[in-house]
């Protein structure tokens, strides 16, 4: 018969066991915020599925808000323990056109280009697929702009920006 003090013990121990068992979706949803946002897409809120149980090779998804409208599916991968590896879902990010337009005017001012720039209003991101927006220089000449994502996470590839 298992002394109470020993049965105590033995209780609290497994109780704190139950509780590692599932990953705390708190923790992840902070973690893929942080590793998220960019200067395209600036997360607003992250959900994940509660209940998930601590696995390696354990793969879940996660809904992203973007500021300004956008979304995005994050797959959630446990490597070793705590450790997760985060990738948005190739091709679910939807960015608002606000957002690319302000950074795209922002990199052309640091080139001494002022410029008015108008993408679509929503703006499916694919690593490597170039798209075209609408600008008008101050000088009131009509351009087309173009630019590739560097990644699935709303990153423009910097060098890839073109007027014409």
């Amino acid at each position: 018969m298992l002394r109470p003090a020993l049965l105590l013990t033995l209780l609290a121990a497994l109780a704190a066991g139950c509780g590692e068992s599932e990953i705390d979706a708190t923790e992840v949803e902070q973690e893929i915020e942080r590793q998220l946002s960019s200067a395209t897409a600036k997360v607003a809120s992250v959900s994940c599925p509660d209940g998930v149980e601590h696995e390696d090779g354990q793969r879940f998804e996660c809904d992203v808000r973007l500021e300004g409208g956008g979304d995005a599916t994050v797959v959630v991968t446990e490597e070793d323990g705590d450790e997760f590896a985060y990738e948005v879902k190739p091709g679910s990010m939807r960015i608002a056109g606000d957002s690319v337009e302000s950074y795209l005017e922002g990199r052309l001012a640091a080139t001494g280009v002022s410029a008015d720039v108008s993408c679509a209003d929503s703006i499916t991101v694919i690593a490597g697929q170039t798209v075209e927006c609408d600008a008008v220089t101050a000088g009131g000449r009509n351009a087309t702009l173009t630019f590739t994502w560097a990644d699935d996470a709303g990153t423009v590839a910097p060098d890839s920006i073109e007027t014409g």
